[in-house]
């Protein structure tokens, strides 16, 4: 397998509760998309300097995203010396955050265009960099162990005694535990939590998560 076999053929899925977002918070949204085209315009997304000249923070808090798709038109256009800045950029952006809102497949698109401008080794080395920031991209149990132990804190503040364990049902390692109810308390009604939970789960290509069990 070649080195950027890696993430080929990856295919990243989430399981666990729909989340619901109440109307307030669409308005907030709205608001801030508002704001965000409104700084955009201000910056030249059409020009190389312009777009490294962009300050890490930035008042706009969605400019990542606006890369994003700022990146796509320029492909699109044949400019991949702009879209490659864009997504460069976008990427520095979303690691400002403590949690940062692009997936990997959104930070993997720099690798994928430097690929598509003819330029395999800075694509290597970026890919290894990213690799080196982000190593919960190659085992989730990093990043599932960080949110599980803030969820089940939260949930045992507030009184809950049991959790749905939410994992892949195709994996064949941890399928057998998907939509399973286990105890986060001294309730003897669900059998505890496994350890292997607490470490961020069972194997590292699986996402998994918990949400508070209401029903004891």
């Amino acid at each position: 397998m070649g080195f950027f076999d890696i993430f080929k053929s990856k295919k990243i899925t989430k399981y666990g509760p729909t989340v619901t977002v109440s109307m307030s918070s669409e308005h907030d949204n709205s608001n801030a998309l508002k704001k965000s085209k409104n700084i955009s315009k201000k910056i030249n997304l059409d020009n190389i300097d312009s777009i490294l000249s962009i300050s890490v923070p930035s008042e706009d808090c969605n400019l990542y995203y606006t890369l994003q798709r700022k990146a796509t038109e320029h492909k699109r256009n044949g400019n991949m010396d702009l879209a490659i800045a864009c997504l460069r950029k976008s990427n520095e952006l979303s690691d400002y955050f403590d949690r940062p809102p692009l997936l990997e497949k959104d930070y993997i698109r720099l690798v994928k265009y430097l690929q598509k401008a003819g330029k395999p080794l800075e694509a290597e080395k970026e890919l290894k960099l990213l690799y080196n920031k982000h190593p919960e991209f190659l085992d989730k149990r990093i990043s599932n162990k960080k949110r599980i132990l803030s969820d089940l804190a939260r949930y045992q503040r507030m009184g809950y005694k049991a959790v749905h364990l939410y994992t892949d049902p195709k994996c064949p390692i941890c399928g057998i535990y998907n939509q399973k109810i286990y105890s986060i308390s001294k309730t003897r009604k669900f059998p505890q939590l496994p350890p292997e939970i607490l470490e961020g789960g069972f194997c590292k290509n699986c996402i998994i998560c918990v949400s508070a069990y209401t029903d004891i």
